[in-house]
């Protein structure tokens, strides 16, 4: 069956998340993990990044066909937030043409009881590279290898209850593909908060991500 990973702490982010995976391994107080059935879930991988060192990874190349790997965020308040936008670079390679890859990515908005798909990237979408790769593991080493999507998520703004992220990737017998610098920023109505009433700055150090 699946296991879930999660943090049992219970500071939540509040108008704005960011994580560029310098610091800790994955999960952490950021992330908790829903592993498929094989060993190739989203991990810390310390060869590459947009920016930085390191960056988030499936290892696609030795995963099984139609595996499913999940990455969820901490529960983020959003209640004072007027608008919403989600940014993220990411980094995949084809093994052949043909490969059905997909990224999904869903928000919770009721602690995980359900999950609502806000968008999807397959196969030549997905892909940051035009080179086929099939006889070895794949990871970028050039910035032109990275690509960056945004998403709006302002459907959910001054939402009353916590939000959460759910990065999902599903195996179509591609390469690798990795995940960098995800941020949540919003637009707030009144006063900006950070954790439950105290400003914070995320992560700490800070590299690429200070509010």
């Amino acid at each position: 069956g699946f296991i879930s990973v999660r943090s049992q702490t219970n500071t939540r982010y509040v108008n704005a998340f960011g994580d560029d995976f310098e610091l800790y391994p994955i999960p952490n107080e950021n992330w908790h993990i829903l592993p498929g059935l094989d060993t190739m879930n989203f991990r810390y991988f310390s060869k590459s990044a947009f920016a930085g060192s390191s960056c988030v990874t499936v290892q696609n190349f030795k995963a099984a066909k139609n595996e499913v790997d999940a990455m969820i965020s901490h529960t983020i308040n959003v209640d004072n937030s007027k608008s919403l936008l989600l940014t993220f670079k990411f980094a995949f390679a084809e093994r052949i043409v043909g490969n059905s890859d997909v990224l999904r990515i869903y928000v919770s908005d009721d602690c995980g009881a359900t999950w609502n798909l806000e968008n999807s990237r397959l196969g030549p979408f997905l892909r940051t590279t035009s080179a086929k790769i099939n006889d070895t593991a794949w990871y970028p080493i050039l910035a032109s290898n990275w690509a960056m999507a945004t998403l709006s998520l302002d459907k959910y703004a001054y939402n009353p209850t916590p939000i959460m992220l759910k990065f999902e990737f599903e195996n179509g017998g591609g390469n690798n593909f990795y995940l960098d610098e995800v941020l949540l920023t919003t637009t707030i109505g009144t006063e900006e908060l950070f954790a439950d009433g105290a400003p914070s700055v995320y992560p700490n150090p800070a590299h690429d991500f200070v509010t």
